[in-house]
């Protein structure tokens, strides 16, 4: 989904799509000293504000995060819905894939991963943290190897390690 279609930012892909699939409408909108919130409405449909005040890249991680608590809301345990909308934004907008293909392109560092992947420093840091907790210190993905702390991935057949020295 991060993707999106063709000519779409992250942000502009996630509202279609949670307008289209999910009934749910985004805006940006002065949410005062919050980042964003998600509603559900009696009528079943949905509603996600993100705060007009941020930079495009934390409005997108905020927007994802929030959608994250459409397709995760559960029970209303506060802190299980806050790590499940985490998880969920973490899976939709920076899948492992895309941090090895960050690496493999010539990103050397979490600034320039971060900007490559169309997120926040902070938000990229997350996603390390969601990964490893997940998955431990490294996950083997096809031909890679992807270690989080530090972040670099192992092409084993080519026997090559990202970032490149």
């Amino acid at each position: 989904m991060a993707e999106g279609q063709e000519g779409l930012s992250p942000y502009e892909s996630l509202e279609e799509y949670m307008l289209t699939n999910c009934s749910v409408l985004m805006e940006l909108v002065d949410t005062s000293k919050l980042d964003g919130y998600y509603r559900l409405y009696p009528s079943g449909f949905g509603f996600i504000a993100v705060n007009s005040r941020l930079t495009a890249t934390d409005a997108t991680c905020v927007a994802y995060h929030e959608a994250g608590h459409h397709h995760t809301m559960i029970d209303g345990n506060h802190a299980k819905t806050e790590a499940r909308a985490d998880r969920w934004a973490v899976k939709k907008l920076v899948p492992i894939q895309s941090l090895i293909k960050a690496l493999v392109d010539g990103c050397r560092n979490g600034h320039e991963v971060a900007e490559y992947l169309q997120v926040s420093e902070k938000f990229l840091y997350k996603t390390l943290d969601i990964y490893q907790r997940v998955h431990g210190d490294y996950i083997g993905h096809g031909k890679w190897t992807l270690w989080f702390k530090p972040l670099m991935a192992h092409d084993y057949l080519a026997d090559e390690v990202y970032p490149l020295e």
